[in-house]
């Protein structure tokens, strides 16, 4: 699997990308990755690092970070009128059609799309479609958020439901170098992964754990549902996790699935609002009622 270097990063800060003059529009630009076989070691990695199920099946969240790289490369490319620098990962959602075999080889389809205005800025969406052969597998879409500027994340959105009735919870410790390493395995060393030095750079506290990484740990809690054929994942990211943590997990049963938090150590704000479920219908990955309960 390629992989993203602190350099690309650096290369992408400096880059200077065309404003357009009056409203931005956002190009639709596509590529398609060849085929690719899941590392063996890697995958071995992948599941340690997240307390993922060794279940002979690709984790749910794996499709998406294995095509970061070409994601990034619609991203940096010169037809792209925003910076990468800016960017923030704000929602994910992914639907498994059915569980795809470590062996197997697939090839994916990656795109910008959907262009929308909302309060604190521009909301596009990273789509990735998963194919083995030629039918589609896995598809998912990762909601990214251009900010009118600094003052745009004042206003606070409403605070999510913290608890449910039933709810259970545990307690994960992830240490400072847990970033570093995942950075490594997932092949994306963004310079906020890699220490709190270089994360202070960006304006973070300290070293931060990747989004994909608290994706996948909180899937991979549930091994039931993440083997089902249509399993359906949703995410909205809050507040970023800067190592050490000490996260309180939440989850509780509801009609559709299991509705997941992970919350500060005093359980009080929560770094991700999430939902696991099987669908038998696909939903729409920025549906309004999801963005209502997830804001």
């Amino acid at each position: 699997m390629q992989q993203l270097s602190a350099v690309d990063y650096l290369k992408a800060a400096i880059r200077r990308p065309r404003r357009p003059s009056g409203e931005v529009s956002l190009p639709r630009l596509e590529r398609t990755t060849e085929p690719m076989v899941a590392s063996e070691r890697q995958l071995a990695t992948f599941r340690q690092l997240t307390q993922y199920p060794d279940d002979g099946y690709l984790p749910l969240t794996f499709p998406h970070v294995a095509t970061f790289p070409t994601h990034f490369a619609n991203l940096v490319d010169s037809r792209f009128p925003l910076p990468l620098v800016g960017l923030i990962h704000i929602r994910s959602w992914m639907r498994q059609h059915r569980p795809v075999g470590a062996g197997e080889k697939w090839r994916a389809i990656c795109s910008t799309s959907d262009q929308r205005k909302v309060d604190r800025g521009l909301e596009f969406d990273l789509e990735t479609k998963v194919y083995v052969g030629a039918n589609l597998v896995w598809e998912g879409t990762a909601t990214m958020l251009r900010r009118h500027g600094p003052g745009s994340l004042k206003r606070r959105s409403p605070h999510p439901t913290l608890d449910g009735i039933g709810a259970v919870n545990r307690v994960w410790l992830v240490p400072a170098p847990m970033a570093r390493a995942f950075a490594a395995c997932s092949g994306d060393l963004n310079p906020i992964h890699l220490s709190a030095l270089t994360a202070r750079l960006f304006g973070f506290k300290g070293v931060v754990i990747h989004g994909m990484w608290t994706l996948t740990r909180l899937a991979g809690a549930h091994p039931a549902l993440v083997t089902s054929p249509g399993v359906e994942l949703r995410c909205a990211f809050k507040l970023p996790i800067v190592l050490p943590a000490r996260l309180v997990y939440r989850y509780w049963q509801e009609d559709d699935g299991l509705a997941l938090r992970l919350l500060d150590r005093a359980a009080r704000e929560p770094h991700a609002v999430g939902h696991i479920g099987v669908k038998r219908a696909p939903l729409p990955p920025n549906s309004q009622s999801f963005n209502r309960s997830a804001e």
